[in-house]
């Protein structure tokens, strides 16, 4: 009862059960958090602000973007927490993470700020998606989504080939 409407979100999100067909996850751009886990958001500890993380779309190899997030104990106990990363397909394009800090001890109602840095290596294409994982010690861990996209160097045309002819096209008030 005493939650507010983002720390609300911010459960449902955090402890939703991701979508899984034949032992593959669906990418976070394609399903968002998942299934919502009623049961799993009653139990959780933690609230963490924004639920999800957008690293925007990246066109060099030496890309790098940090985003804070803010970690706000819901437990009568001391936490401590440790963080993670998932993604949903291994492989290109290259990625690394880092978190600081690495551990966190949060008092009961007391919060903090993490600040997680994503940095691509080599040739980044295609897109990328996962979860950034807070997870309390002998509690349910809550994932934070995240997603990055990347392109080329050289974006291609929108149009080719247009003209216009006014032979076809009358201009008028009306049109």
């Amino acid at each position: 009862p005493g939650l507010t409407a983002a720390e609300l979100r911010s459960l449902l999100v955090g402890s939703a059960r991701q979508i899984v067909r034949d032992g593959v996850p669906h990418p976070v751009t394609l399903q968002g958090a998942g299934l919502v886990d009623a049961a799993g958001a009653a139990a959780a500890e933690v609230a963490v602000q924004p639920v999800t993380l957008a690293f925007g779309r990246a066109s060099t190899g030496g890309w790098q973007v940090a985003q804070t997030i803010t970690v706000r104990s819901l437990s009568i106990r001391r936490l401590e927490l440790g963080f993670g990363i998932t993604r949903d397909r291994w492989g290109d394009p290259e990625l690394s993470f880092a978190a600081s800090p690495s551990s966190v001890s949060l008092a009961p109602g007391a919060s903090a700020d993490v600040t997680l840095v994503a940095s691509g290596v080599g040739p980044l294409r295609g897109e990328a998606s996962g979860a950034f994982v807070v997870a309390p010690q002998g509690s349910r861990p809550v994932r934070v989504p995240w997603a990055v996209s990347f392109r080329s160097e050289e974006p291609g045309a929108l149009l080719s080939a247009v003209s216009l002819s006014d032979a076809e096209i009358r201009p008028s008030d009306a049109a």
